[in-house]
């Protein structure tokens, strides 16, 4: 495994060694990462691999073991702190303040992303919550439900939105 030192024995020499390898491996990723161009990033793959990380590091469905979520939550404290620093990250680091016509608002990406000559964004108060929007052909419009949805249901493209000029 390269230059990554495997210290065996007790106490702080074997979660060293742990913590050692897992920051190798995340500088491997960070280099294979920085080469992606963008397209190389939209593979599901990548998307499955991601919820399988972050189930390694706090499995949800875990909850139902415990008596309530703080119980879970305390048994897992550094688990959850280490998703909670991850999440903070990217809320600080990747929802745009900006303003418009004097009023200022987030906008941040979106998970889905449906048009190939567009993105889609989010546009808010709040970083990562807001209206949908789309940018393409120079233009912003933002998205109204074109019918209501159940609660968790997942839309597709064609029936969820239809997209209008925000004037």
């Amino acid at each position: 495994m390269g230059n990554v030192p495997i210290l065996y024995g007790e106490g702080n020499h074997m979660s060293y060694s742990k913590i050692e390898k897992i920051s190798h491996l995340i500088g491997e990723l960070e280099r294979a990462f920085k080469e992606f161009s963008d397209e190389d990033f939209d593979d599901i793959k990548l998307f499955e691999e991601m919820d399988s990380l972050f189930v390694s590091i706090l499995d949800p469905s875990n909850v139902s073991t415990h008596p309530n979520i703080a119980e879970f939550l305390l048994t897992n404290k550094h688990r959850s702190q280490f998703l909670a620093h991850i999440r903070y990250v990217i809320t600080h680091n990747y929802s745009f303040k900006g303003s418009k016509n004097g009023h200022e608002a987030f906008v941040s990406p979106n998970h889905i992303q449906w048009y190939d000559d567009g993105v889609m964004f989010l546009e808010g108060k709040e970083p990562f919550l807001g209206f949908i929007g789309l940018y393409r052909n120079k233009e912003a419009r933002y998205a109204i439900a074109a019918r209501d949805a159940k609660d968790g249901e997942e839309l597709s493209k064609p029936f969820a939105y239809q997209y209008h000029h925000h004037r």
